[in-house]
């Protein structure tokens, strides 16, 4: 939260540079690029809204080291979202979900991370995406890691979530994910911005923060 009260976020468009991320076989649709579309638009709405503070981790076709991404929303005191495409060798693979640090703060109750989480992933599956739910990596009563240890998901100091749009690899969503001029990677964005502003300010009581990843 920003000394003025407004709401500090980093939007992270995955991959990028020398780092394409995932790429359609058949017509050469790179993660990249979807995701840097997405995150321009997500960034257009964010600052129509005072209220909110919003940067980009990258604004163009360029690599940015993880920890880039980390130290920004650091530095800043942000709360990080991460915006990605999934991929799979199955190509009927299909859905969107949103993956946090924890389910649960330390003391049992629920995590901001998996707030907004929650909040996010029912505005995706509202575009009628499958509803593959929400994910955290790390169990806080076992003290292990149940997924994949996400670099942008551990160290962020504030919560941070990482988006899994739509599979890039099934053939009906790539043609969804590369159809910029239809808007469908608009509607991820307001999709994604819906899902913040319930998590994070969406009352007259203005923004809250959280620390609970």
């Amino acid at each position: 939260m920003a000394t003025d009260g407004r709401l500090r976020l980093v939007i992270d468009p995955g991959h990028g540079g020398g780092d394409p991320g995932a790429v359609h076989a058949a017509t050469g649709l790179r993660e990249a690029d979807v995701t840097m579309g997405i995150a321009h638009v997500l960034k257009a709405i964010m600052d129509t809204h005072p209220e909110v503070e919003a940067s980009l981790t990258r604004d163009a076709d360029r690599t940015v080291a993880l920890e880039e991404r980390t130290q920004l929303a650091n530095a800043r005191d942000a709360h990080l979202v991460s915006i990605h495409c999934n991929s799979s060798e199955d190509h009927g693979a299909n859905g969107a979900e949103v993956l946090c640090f924890a389910k649960t703060d330390a003391d049992g109750s629920e995590s901001t991370g998996c707030r907004i989480s929650g909040a996010i992933q029912r505005e995706l599956v509202a575009l009628g995406l499958r509803d593959r739910g929400v994910k955290p990596i790390y169990d806080r009563r076992k003290r292990k890691y149940v997924g994949p240890k996400l670099f942008v998901l551990r160290e962020t100091r504030r919560p941070a979530v990482l988006v899994e749009t739509a599979f890039i690899s099934n053939p009906e969503e790539a043609r969804l994910l590369g159809d910029a001029l239809g808007g469908f990677q608009a509607r991820l964005a307001v999709a994604i911005f819906k899902g913040l502003r319930f998590a994070l300010w969406g009352d007259a009581a203005g923004p809250r923060s959280g620390t609970g990843r």
